[in-house]
C-alpha cells in the first residue's frame, strides 16, 4: 500500500501506514542449523514411511497371490468335476488267475485289473525251520 499525502492550510500532512511486505530473509547460523535438522528427521521419517509402504505392498501382494492359487485350485476343480486324493484299495493278486485287481474299499468300485509282474508270479515261501531241526 502506498503512502497518501494531503495538503492542509498550506502545510503537507503526512501519513504512515504499518504493513507486510513479502521480502528476502536471511537465516541466522542457529536457524540454518535447527531447518537442517529438521530437514535429517523430515528425510529418515520418509524412509521409514517408503519402507513401511514397501512392506504393507508386499505383504497385501502375498494375501492377493494366495488367494489368486485359491481361486485358480477351486476353479480347475470345478471345471474338470474331480481330484485326484489318497483312497484306501485292495490289492489283490492272482485272482483271477494271472492277474492284480485294484478295489476302492470306500465304493467298492474296481479301479483295475491288471496282468500280474514277473517278480508277483514269484511268491515267496514262508518256510519256518524248528530250530531242533537246524542243529
Amino acid at each position: 500500500m502506498s503512502k497518501e499525502k494531503q495538503k492542509v492550510s498550506g502545510t503537507i500532512e503526512t501519513e504512515v501506514k504499518k504493513e507486510k511486505a513479502n521480502l528476502q530473509y536471511k537465516f541466522s547460523n542457529i536457524e540454518l542449523l535447527d531447518l537442517g535438522k529438521q530437514l535429517a528427521e523430515g528425510q529418515e521419517q520418509l524412509k521409514q514411511l517408503d519402507n513401511d509402504r514397501k512392506q504393507s505392498a508386499d505383504e497385501w501382494k502375498a494375501r492377493i497371490s494366495g488367494k489368486e492359487a485359491e481361486i485358480t485350485s477351486l476353479s480347475s476343480r470345478v471345471s474338470r468335476g474331480y481330484e485326484y486324493r489318497d483312497i484306501a484299495c485292495e490289492l489283490t493278486l492272482n485272482n483271477p488267475p494271472g492277474k492284480k485287481t485294484l478295489v476302492r474299499l470306500d465304493t467298492g468300485e474296481t479301479v483295475w485289473i491288471r496282468d500280474l509282474t514277473e517278480d508277483e508270479k514269484q511268491r515267496s515261501l514262508d518256510l519256518k525251520v524248528d530250530e531242533e531241526q537246524r542243529d
